[in-house]
C-alpha cells in the first residue's frame, strides 16, 4: 500500500493488496478474540475451582499444605474483644517439635498402651489450629480472650494472632505431673487456670472448627450437652478396646462410686466444644481426689477420666433442683465427626457433603497412618473454602 503525496484522489489499492489487508485485519481480530476468551475461561476456572468435576466425580482442590512463612505473607488476624464475653481455651501440641520428640522418646516406656504414643495424636501437618482460630474469629461473637495451652512450643503462625495468650503446662500443672503427654491430664489440670478464665469458658481441641456464626454467651448460658448414640455400655473395662472407651468406662465407675443413688449409664458426648463451669470443675476435684490423681498421669491409661463426660454427668446429678434442667440432645444435630484415615476418597465425599450442608461444628479426627498428597490437597482445599 502506497500513499502518493499531492494526489487528491482517494487512496487506491489493487485487488491482491486489498485482500491481504483484509485478511490481516480479520486474523488480528480473531487472535484478540481468542485471547479474550482464554482469559475469561481462566478467570472462570479459578472462581469455579471450589468443587470441579474430574472424571464425573467432584474433588476438593486447594493449595499444598506447605504454609511456611517464607512462602506466605504474614497477615495479622484480630477479633473484637468484649470484657463481658467468654474465654476460649485450646490445647495444642506440636509432634514435630524436637524437644517434644526427645521427651516422648525418653518417657515412652511408661506408656500404658502403644496407642497413647501414636504419631497421629501429635501430628500438626494439617494446621488445624491455624484454621480453627481463623474460623473462631470469623464466627464467634461475645469473645473475650483466647488461650492456647502447650508444652512450650509455638506454631509458625503464632505471631499472626497477637491477641492469643500462649500458656505453658508448667504455668499451671503441678511439677509432679510433668512432663505430660496426656490430654486427659491437661484438661483436668485446667482447674489451676480458673482464676484467669471467664466463668463459664469454652474448651476446644485444636481440631474443632466453628462453621457457622455462634453467640458464645448464649451457647454457654444453657446447660445443654450433645450426646452420641453409643457409650452407655462401657460401664467397666470388660468391653473396652481403646483409651477413649476406657476413659468413658473409668468415668462411669467413678460416678457410680460417688453417686450410687443417681447413677445411670449414659452415652458418651459428641465432639463439640465443651462449656466448663467453675463450680462443676471444683466439685469434681474436691470430691474425687483419687480419680483426679490417676487421671493426671504422663500418658493416657485405664484410670483416666474424660472431662466432658464428667462435667455433663456431675451437672446432671447435682443440678436436679435447678430452675433450668440439664438437657441432653443428639450430637449429630450440631456437629460432624470427620474421620481422617487412609481412605482419601471417602474423606473427600464427607467434606463435600459438609460444604453443602454445614453443621455448627465439625471435628477433624486424625487417624491417618500413611498421609498422601491427596490428603493434603483435599484438607487444605476444605479449610480454604470454609473460610470464604
Amino acid at each position: 500500500m502506497r500513499f502518493h503525496k499531492g494526489n487528491k484522489k482517494s487512496l487506491k489499492l489493487s485487488g491482491p493488496q486489498l485482500y491481504r489487508s483484509c485478511s490481516i485485519v480479520v486474523l488480528s481480530a480473531y487472535i484478540v478474540y481468542v485471547l479474550l476468551v482464554l482469559r475469561q475461561l481462566a478467570v472462570s476456572v479459578s472462581k469455579a475451582g471450589d468443587i470441579p468435576e474430574v472424571h464425573g466425580s467432584p474433588v476438593i482442590t486447594g493449595e499444598t499444605m506447605n504454609l511456611s512463612t517464607k512462602k506466605r505473607k504474614e497477615k495479622i488476624f484480630l477479633f473484637n474483644s468484649t470484657s463481658t464475653g467468654v474465654d476460649v481455651v485450646y490445647t495444642w501440641v506440636n509432634g514435630s517439635e524436637p524437644i517434644h520428640k526427645k521427651q516422648l522418646e525418653r518417657y515412652k516406656a511408661g506408656a500404658y498402651s502403644p496407642k497413647a504414643i501414636e504419631l497421629n495424636r501429635f501430628r500438626t501437618e494439617w494446621n488445624e489450629l491455624f484454621y480453627s482460630l481463623r474460623l473462631l474469629y470469623k464466627h464467634a461473637s461475645h469473645l473475650k480472650h483466647v488461650y492456647v495451652v502447650t508444652s512450650g512450643e509455638r506454631p509458625w503462625y503464632a505471631n499472626q494472632f497477637p491477641q492469643v495468650t500462649w500458656v505453658n503446662h508448667s504455668e499451671f500443672i503441678p511439677q509432679e505431673f510433668l512432663p505430660t503427654f496426656s490430654s486427659r491430664a491437661i484438661e483436668f489440670g485446667l482447674v489451676h487456670l480458673l482464676g484467669r478464665l471467664s466463668d463459664p469458658f469454652l474448651y476446644m481441641n485444636d481440631d474443632f472448627l466453628i462453621l457457622k456464626p455462634l453467640d458464645l454467651k448464649e451457647h454457654t448460658r444453657h446447660k445443654i450437652w450433645y450426646q452420641d448414640a453409643y457409650g452407655k455400655e462401657w460401664t467397666d473395662f470388660s468391653n473396652t478396646g481403646d483409651t477413649y472407651s476406657q476413659a468413658i468406662a473409668s468415668s462411669q465407675m467413678a460416678l457410680k462410686r460417688h453417686f450410687p443413688q443417681q447413677y445411670r449409664p449414659a452415652n458418651c458426648l459428641g465432639h463439640v466444644p465443651v462449656t466448663v463451669r467453675h463450680s462443676t470443675m471444683h466439685r469434681i476435684h474436691t470430691n474425687m481426689p483419687h480419680e483426679i490423681h490417676a487421671t493426671m498421669a504422663q500418658f493416657r491409661n485405664p484410670g483416666s477420666m474424660a472431662l466432658n463426660y464428667m462435667l455433663s454427668q456431675v451437672e446432671r446429678y447435682t443440678d436436679q433442683n435447678a430452675t433450668e434442667k440439664v438437657q441432653f440432645l443428639p450430637s449429630n444435630k450440631v456437629t460432624t465427626f470427620i474421620p481422617i484415615d487412609d481412605n482419601s476418597n471417602r474423606l473427600n465425599k464427607i467434606l463435600i457433603s459438609l460444604l453443602k450442608h454445614p453443621t455448627q461444628f465439625c471435628c477433624m479426627n486424625d487417624d491417618v497412618e500413611n498421609p498422601s498428597p491427596e490428603h493434603f490437597t483435599i484438607i487444605s482445599g476444605f479449610f480454604e473454602q470454609v473460610l470464604h
